[in-house]
């Protein structure tokens, strides 16, 4: 396993989406429900984004931020929720 969102959070087990950013290492990832973390609420229509301190077995988030976050786009409902993710980079 590459990245265990269980090791970030206990709460982050039921992820949707991932997708690793080459030139980064940036990991963005997606969530099947409502999950607060560090106390913003990061929404299951909602793109985030980790910087991994280490990954595989022992993973651990330097950072965890929005990278892109589905309201600013008419995204604001759960309806919207995304269950799965793949980018393409020019």
């Amino acid at each position: 396993m590459y990245f265990d969102g269980s090791d970030v959070d206990t709460k982050l087990s039921d992820i949707t989406g991932t997708w690793v950013d080459a030139a980064s290492g940036s990991i963005l990832f997606t969530v099947d429900k409502k999950w607060v973390f560090d106390g913003v609420t990061h929404n299951t229509y909602d793109i985030m984004s980790c910087t991994p301190g280490s990954v595989g077995g022992d993973t651990t988030c330097d950072s965890v931020g929005f990278f892109w976050q589905g309201a600013d786009h008419g995204f604001g409902k759960s309806a919207n929720k995304i269950d799965g993710l793949s980018l393409a980079v020019e």
